[in-house]
């Protein structure tokens, strides 16, 4: 319950008491006598209250020097009041000193001063008493707004109740005042309002001076730079003021409330960038964004204040916020629509250097701000930095295996190359040209798309390769449509080609991806140590290509053997349950064995000019690139023992390990030893029983099994299909003869001239994982056809 004390302070309207101290001695009141005293802190004030009821009593101002006069003691400090002294109990002298003090203070507050709590400290905030804050309470208006507050030192003096006491100097800046103040320890206080012009550091032995207009005033060694600055700050006109003190206070130290409030003042004080700043922080902290008509009153204040692009981008950037907030932060000034669109702009590219520095340029995601950035300067109409962002960027992006081996996955880099090459695109035709590269590209990313391969047929140039480019997406066109692989293909040519070089077939031939050392050289390093085949077994169960007979076959032969450089190959017919399908082998004979089926011409798989040169060129590859495969032992009767064993193992690992994508397979296939192959024949050798093959006889074409090994590293047949279309030099040729020397792959061949090649596919895809594989194919071999690199070698080949 309420004291007979506080009932009375409620009832004289003195304010809320916040601490009571008895005194000793007593004092009179009207209607009462010898009345115990109180010394009470409330927050109109400190009061000496003697108190005989709600209604009746005394209080008197404990701060008010007419009345009261301090007395320190050597046993007890006094209070005098006239001839009567009230004494402070033992042990409380300095309390009873802090709330009157505190009183004083309070009483010489202006009428609606702040009640400033204490802050924590930082940079320019130096740890202060209650005394200090309860002062700078009483000095700061509503309208204004602490920076800084320094402890400059102490001094005695004699206070103004009448003895000697001990006292404190401050230096604070807010954004209105620059001040040195003094209180001492029962409240007396001296202001000093300072012009921060006149204002000046001076060296002195031992240290440094602030001179001001009416003294100078002695500043610790530790003090003077950070003194300096705020003399500097001081200059600045108040909203700027306010803004430059919360960037230097969050560069330097982690993001604080104290920040968002000085950028809070600046912005009620109408400052146009601490407007856009405040936006900022807001992302910073994951705080909601402002309403629109908040949104468009910040870019009004710029627009009003005459804030320049370039002006607001170089404020912003001193802030150092990170990448992803100013991304936030040009989102929602892009959402405000063409009169915000230079801030975004600008401050967009400021992103975008940010990114870079957080991540050092090196990370992934680079490539989405670029591209982002590149769209948004395409769309605000400066298209040759959109087109230096996009060609820039391209240049780095690595090879992407994901989407050539497995193009169902729509990878991130893809889809980044995809929206590259449309931004190239998007620029060209904003000049009014026809970017027929970055057409061609967009149809190298989707091959089998119709879209892209219609813009790049309906392109127009007067340059010849691009000339070219169009020519062929018109043909790929008229190949993947219903029909478009119906009849035969033309007759090949008879000349013998110049060899390609060397440097040729491997920077053009080759697949981008195996060109290093990928992993077709790791395959081909694992299986290459099989037995060579034996020839004679060969030459006594197998008949010879007779160049009289299959004149197309051994024509088709011979060009390709030119082509590739490669020595005399022969050629072996395979006929019975393994007619279909062609082979080639590496030993000191390299043979080449033909499906029989591929050779009559009223076989359904029968092959004829082209396609010869396609099945020829892409099987002879394998021998010109190394890539090492099977002996015809195990061909002709699956030979038992260790090399079958471990081609059943390569069987079960490797599908999985490209199940897995490009670069971990690499790192699968690196940690295969021959032992662990070994290990795993046991188990691979269930593999046929799992997978329940058909036991018909077109199931069993010739090497099956082993382009099933093939088809898992899809690499080393890719690459080598790029050889057969370089021999063949015609793509439905090509796609033909893919369709015809496979068993399972003949009867999209017939779907396609209803539906078209790309439907067929689609249709078949999940009857076989060979349907998947020969997708894959498709889309590399549409692909390499709409490359400058196939347009290079073609008119290298020519005569």
């Amino acid at each position: 319950m309420p004291s007979i004390t506080e009932d009375f302070i409620a009832e004289k309207s003195l304010g809320r008491v916040e601490r009571r101290i008895r005194l000793g001695g007593r004092l009179d009141a009207a209607g009462a006598s010898e009345l115990t005293v109180e010394l009470c802190l409330t927050d109109s004030g400190a009061w000496l209250v003697a108190a005989a009821g709600r209604f009746v009593g005394t209080a008197l101002d404990a701060g008010d020097p007419a009345t009261l006069r301090y007395e320190r003691g050597s046993l007890r400090d006094r209070l005098l009041l006239g001839e009567r002294a009230l004494t402070v109990p033992t042990g409380r002298a300095g309390e009873v000193r802090r709330l009157i003090a505190k009183g004083r203070l309070r009483r010489r507050g202006p009428p609606g001063a702040l009640n400033l709590p204490s802050m924590p400290p930082d940079r320019y905030l130096e740890k202060a008493d209650e005394l200090c804050w309860e002062f700078v309470s009483s000095l700061q208006a509503r309208n204004d707004c602490l920076i800084a507050l320094l402890v400059l030192g102490e001094s005695d003096s004699d206070s103004a109740l009448g003895c000697l006491v001990s006292g404190t100097r401050y230096f604070t800046l807010s954004a209105e005042h620059a001040r040195i103040f003094s209180i001492s320890e029962l409240g007396d206080t001296e202001i000093e309002e300072l012009d921060l012009a006149a204002l000046k550091l001076e060296p002195r032995a031992g240290g440094s001076v602030l001179c001001t207009s009416n003294r100078e005033v002695s500043v610790a060694p530790k003090q003077q730079a950070l003194l300096s600055e705020l003399i500097e700050l001081g200059r600045l006109p108040a909203p700027a003021r306010l803004r430059e003190a919360a960037r230097r206070l969050r560069v330097i130290s982690p993001p604080s409330e104290r920040v968002a409030n000085l950028v809070a003042e600046a912005v009620a004080r109408e400052d146009a960038i601490a407007g856009v700043v405040e936006l900022a922080l807001a992302a910073e902290t994951a705080r909601p964004p402002p309403a629109a008509a908040s949104l468009a009153m910040r870019v009004s204040r710029l627009r009003a204040a005459n804030v320049t692009p370039e002006a607001l981008r170089d404020a912003i950037t001193k802030w150092q916020f990170r990448a992803a907030h100013l991304r936030e932060l040009v989102s929602r000034l892009a959402s405000m629509g063409e009169e915000s669109e230079p801030y975004a702009l600008f401050l967009h590219r400021s992103a975008r250097v940010a990114q870079i520095a957080d991540k050092n340029g090196a990370d992934e995601s680079l490539a989405l701000w670029d591209i982002e950035l590149a769209e948004h300067e395409l769309s605000a109409g400066e298209g040759a930095r959109a087109r230096t962002l996009a060609e820039t960027r391209l240049r780095t992006l690595l090879p992407d295996e994901d989407a050539v081996l497995a193009p169902e996955r729509a990878t991130r880099a893809h889809v980044e190359r995809q929206r590259l090459y449309e931004i190239l695109c998007r620029e060209a035709e904003l000049r009014g040209n026809t970017d027929v590269p970055a057409l061609a590209a967009l149809a190298r990313l989707e091959p089998t798309r119709e879209s892209r391969l219609t813009a790049l047929s309906r392109a127009q140039s007067d340059h010849p390769l691009d000339q070219r480019l169009v020519e062929r997406a018109t043909h790929v066109l008229a190949c993947l449509a219903p029909g478009g692989l119906d009849g035969s293909s033309q007759d090949g040519p008879t000349e013998l080609p110049v060899p390609l070089a060397r440097e040729t077939l491997d920077q053009s031939v080759r697949h981008p991806l195996a060109r290093r050392g990928r992993l077709a050289a790791r395959l081909s390093e694992l299986v290459a140590t099989v037995p060579e085949p034996d020839l004679s077994f060969l030459r006594d169960f197998c008949e010879e290509l007779a160049p009289a007979r299959h004149a197309d076959a051994a024509r088709a032969l011979g060009r390709a053997t030119a082509l590739l450089g490669l020595d005399a190959v022969s050629a072996y017919i395979s006929h019975g349950a393994r007619s279909i399908g062609l082979r080639a082998f590496g030993a000191k004979e390299p043979f080449v064995l033909i499906g029989a089926s591929h050779l009559d011409a009223d076989n359904p798989y029968a092959l004829r000019g082209n396609e010869f040169d396609f099945a020829l060129g892409a099987e002879l590859a394998h021998l010109a690139f190394g890539h090492q495969r099977v002996t015809a032992g195990e061909v002709w009767a699956g030979a038992a023992g260790k090399t079958r064993d471990m081609l059943l193992a390569l069987g079960v690992m490797l599908p999985i390990a490209m199940e897995l994508g490009g670069p971990r397979a690499q790192r699968i296939l690196g940690k295969l030893s021959r032992a662990a192959l070994d290990r795993a024949a046991e188990g691979a050798a269930k593999l046929p029983d799992l997978m329940a093959h058909d036991a018909d006889s077109e199931s069993l074409a010739l090497g099956k099994r082993n382009e099933e090994l093939i088809a898992a590293h899809r690499l080393v047949q890719l690459t080598a299909d790029r050889a057969g279309l370089v021999a063949a030099r015609d793509l439905k040729s090509a796609l033909r003869a893919l369709l015809l020397t496979r068993a399972e792959y003949r009867p999209v061949l017939d779907d396609s001239r209803t539906r078209g090649l790309v439907a067929a596919l689609a249709q078949r895809r999940a009857e076989s994982p060979a349907i998947s594989d020969l997708l894959v194919r498709v889309r590399a071999l549409a692909a390499f056809y709409l490359s400058p690199e196939f347009d290079q070698i073609d008119g290298r080949e020519r005569r």
